[in-house]
């Protein structure tokens, strides 16, 4: 997993094996930042947030800051 925070930032970690079986994942870095991601199928994704993913599935990443 690789994350870049709006300053300039990167956080990069190993997650594989990491994932509850609740399609949860905690992770707490040497910084003590932690992060709680939680993976759900695109159809359980709120209708006003499911184009950003839709895009990111679909390799469209126009309208995204970097």
């Amino acid at each position: 997993m690789k994350y870049r925070y709006p300053d300039g930032n990167e956080v990069v970690a190993d997650i594989e094996g990491k994932i509850s079986e609740d399609n949860t994942l905690i992770y707490h870095d040497e910084n003590h930042e932690s992060l709680r991601l939680e993976f759900k199928p695109l159809e359980e994704i709120s209708i006003v947030q499911r184009p950003v993913f839709e895009d990111l599935k679909n390799d469209i990443k126009t309208i995204l800051r970097t």
